[in-house]
């Protein structure tokens, strides 16, 4: 009985909580995204090449909480396949990037249409086939507009950042210097 009855009083309190706020302050939503560089990657030793990149896709899932009244402080989980055209092996056709990290978004003015501006701090790895995991940071940052109606909203955003991932085996290093642009939507609650 005592079990349900603090289930029942934490029920209730999730969902004043949820469904009390004046505004939204949460938001949760995916995007998708390009990264239209090419040549924008540098294998380390024993490589020592700038590889011909082709144009990619990204795939995001975000959530994020609303701190001041024009501060918004988030979440992200990324996935990324990136192709080759011109390898520097002929066993490497593709490396898998995934990401996770922390990102800050400001915005101004408090209208439905406003400008977004930021930055992301991430760390993740990459996988190829004949390498070594490499891990690594991925650091950048994001502007552009939203609009928000009721509770959805939608960004186009560009984000350019570094990211460098490292390994004790084969290739030593990976660095990308990566602008993306992104499409994002999402759920105010």
């Amino acid at each position: 009985m005592k079990t349900i009855m603090t289930f029942c009083v934490f029920c209730l309190m999730t969902a004043s909580f949820l469904f009390g706020q004046e505004k939204p302050k949460n938001l949760v939503g995916i995007s998708y995204g390009i990264v239209p560089a090419v040549g924008q990657m540098y294998f380390g030793s024993p490589y020592d090449i700038w590889p011909k990149r082709d144009q990619s896709n990204v795939y995001q899932i975000f959530y994020s909480r609303q701190v001041y009244s024009a501060i918004r402080i988030g979440a992200y989980i990324e996935y990324e396949r990136v192709r080759f055209t011109a390898n520097p092996s002929p066993v490497i056709h593709n490396i898998l990037r995934r990401n996770i990290g922390v990102n800050l978004l400001g915005q101004f003015p408090q209208t439905p249409l406003h400008v977004q501006l930021g930055g992301y701090l991430g760390g993740g790895s990459l996988n190829a086939d004949q390498w070594s995991k490499l891990t690594g940071i991925d650091f950048g940052f994001i502007a552009g507009p939203a609009y928000e109606k009721g509770q959805y909203g939608i960004a186009l955003h560009v984000q350019t950042g570094f990211a460098n991932y490292t390994s004790t085996g084969t290739p030593a290093d990976v660095k990308l210097f990566n602008p993306k642009i992104m499409f994002k939507f999402y759920y105010l609650f």
